[in-house]
């Protein structure tokens, strides 16, 4: 996945408090105990050494995702009394989790993010579109209309002797309207970084758009007859080419463990982000490089192990968070492998960029 999308967690210096909680309402009592979790989310901030504001800002928070659907857990980021960032996670977490200190705690973000690949939602006719983003599974992101030329849209009947002019005209008018939502759809989906285009709606009008897509949008489109259907088609799509995706990097890895295009262990790992090589950070689900404590700096290049003889790099924080923080400031991004992907123990492996 791209990390771009986490740098609004870094923009505080920190201190970061990173707030993880159940905010499932089917429940009788819901409501209550959303309260309590809200109240024992402000005594371990507390405890922890959060500021006054950080806490009032996050417990203001809690519960706030009211009419989402269900499941419900929330990931809530603050600083210096300043909210970073609230993200709807896609099921409850099993526990919540209070972290504070110098880098957000993003990797059960991430996780929950490993198995949902983003996708944009096109629903056209022959005068324009609706278009949706989805980069979670909890629901539409960012929305757009396309709205192109009502007139002349309609052919007229067999016979009638302006047939040929009209049927050009309204011809001509679904081509334009088409190549409006094409363009519209191309630039939303290359700005959101989307891995799925699902095009629904009328067969002309998916046709013509099609046309219209510039690459690599036609050989990523899933084409849909019925709009009724789009949402749920879209997630599955979605979920086969995340499952897609998670395949295709495993085979990577494991060939570039032969061939030298990948790198294995922390060391390796921390000296290739240092050195910007990083295409993608691969981590497991657990290993002793999250729990390591690495040093870490707030620019490119700046990360090392407590024992590399390196200046100018003061605070320390786990492999957890140190890891995606170093990924994101290098535009790399992030896989997780499946259980038994890695020789050693670490369980913190790199697809380096092809020189």
């Amino acid at each position: 996945m791209h990390l771009s999308w986490t740098r609004e967690l870094y923009r505080h210096g920190g201190p970061v408090a990173s707030v993880y909680v159940d905010t499932e309402r089917a429940a009788p009592q819901a409501a209550h105990a959303i309260e309590l979790r809200a109240r024992a989310v402000s005594e371990r901030l507390s405890e922890a050494g959060a500021d006054p504001a950080t806490i009032r800002v996050l417990v203001e928070q809690v519960g706030s995702d009211r009419g989402m659907p269900a499941p419900q857990g929330q990931a809530l980021f603050a600083a210096g009394g300043e909210l970073l960032a609230r993200h709807e996670l896609s099921a409850a977490p099993d526990r919540d989790l209070v972290c504070f200190g110098p880098l957000p705690h993003v990797l059960p973000l991430l996780r929950d993010r490993q198995c949902f690949v983003p996708y944009l939602l096109v629903r056209t006719d022959r005068v324009g579109a609706d278009l949706e983003v989805h980069t979670s599974a909890v629901g539409a992101g960012e929305h757009r209309e396309v709205h192109g030329d009502g007139e002349d849209i309609r052919k007229l009947p067999v016979g009638d002797w302006a047939q040929d002019r009209y049927q050009r005209r309204a011809e001509n008018t679904w081509d334009r309207n088409a190549r409006g939502v094409a363009a519209e759809a191309a630039a939303l989906a290359a700005e959101h970084r989307v891995a799925v285009l699902v095009l629904a709606g009328d067969v002309r009008a998916r046709t013509l758009v099609k046309e219209h897509l510039p690459s690599p949008w036609p050989q990523r489109l899933v084409e849909l007859t019925s709009t009724a259907e789009a949402a749920d088609r879209a997630r599955s799509a979605a979920a086969v080419r995340a499952l897609e995706q998670a395949a295709e990097v495993q085979r990577r890895l494991q060939a570039g463990l032969v061939d030298g295009r990948a790198v294995e262990g922390l060391l390796p790992v921390v000296s290739a982000l240092r050195n910007g090589e990083v295409d993608t950070l691969v981590l497991a689900e657990a290993g002793e490089a999250l729990s390591a404590q690495l040093r870490f700096g707030r620019s490119l290049g700046e990360l090392a192990l407590p024992e590399e003889q390196l200046g100018g790099m003061t605070e320390q924080a786990p492999g957890a968070d140190a890891l995606p923080f170093a990924a994101a400031l290098s535009a790399a991004r992030l896989a997780f492998a499946p259980p038994g992907s890695f020789a050693a123990g670490q369980g913190v492996a790199a697809l380096l960029r092809r020189s």
